[in-house]
């Protein structure tokens, strides 16, 4: 009797061991299989990271390389002479400008084309021209200025998330030099992209929270399910994991 209820004891020993090591393995799989997804899914959202920076180098790239930005510095006068003067030449700036603004649909709030002394030449907003009026003087003040001019032929930079003084948005930068044939570098070509537009660029790719964090201070730039409010601080400053 003592050796069969050992038995019995034994045998429901075992298959507990066993039931535990099946439920151990499960979740194990469990985890890892949410880990494999988890990965998968943050390498797709750096390929979308990627392919937007790349895009955008291209199209700068090809806008500042328009022989219409040269031509505004072979005109006759000075700088201030041939804003306030306007003319074709000015037109077809304003209207390469314009037209980055169809290429990147409810993403691009403003592009400029920027003296070498800070001054715009032309700006549009959201598509629209600014006047004369309106230009800024003052854009040396700007976080992408001097890096900009501080780059060789045929490079971009493209800066952190700043709050831009136009459009009140937080943007992200890209900008280049526009070379003369002697070699030198009389302006910029710049556009702004709207931080929210990479978060809703992110929520159509998944039901998951996606999150942006800036490598240097771990702060969140970027929380898919936080929209980017007009005025309100960056991304989702309270998140400090």
């Amino acid at each position: 009797m003592r050796r069969s209820l050992l038995l019995v004891l034994t045998g429901a020993l075992v298959l507990l061991i066993i039931g535990i090591s099946a439920g151990f393995s499960g979740h194990t799989r469990a985890v890892t299989r949410e880990r494999n997804e988890l990965a998968h899914d943050a390498a797709e959202h750096v390929q979308v990271l990627n392919a937007y920076f790349a895009r955008a180098t291209s199209i700068i790239l090809l806008t500042a390389h328009s022989s219409e930005f040269r031509q505004f510095y072979a005109e006759r006068g000075n700088r201030d002479q041939r804003v306030r003067r306007g003319g074709p030449t000015l037109d077809t700036v304003n209207n390469s400008l314009a037209y980055l603004a169809q290429l990147y649909p409810d993403r691009i709030g403003e592009a400029c084309f920027i003296d070498a002394s800070g001054a715009e030449n032309a700006r549009t907003v959201r598509g629209e021209r600014a006047g004369y009026a309106d230009l800024s003087l003052e854009e040396d003040k700007q976080p992408f200025f001097k890096p900009t001019f501080a780059l060789g032929p045929n490079q971009v930079y493209q800066a952190k998330p700043y709050l831009s003084p136009d459009t009140d948005d937080w943007v992200i930068a890209n900008s280049t030099p526009v070379l003369m044939p002697d070699g030198s570098k009389p302006a910029i070509v710049h556009f702004e992209v709207t931080i929210d537009s990479f978060r809703r660029e992110a929520l159509s790719h998944t039901d998951r929270t996606v999150l942006v964090v800036d490598a240097d201070t771990g702060q969140v730039v970027i929380n898919s399910m936080r929209p980017q409010q007009i005025g309100a601080p960056l991304g989702d400053p309270i998140d400090t994991r």
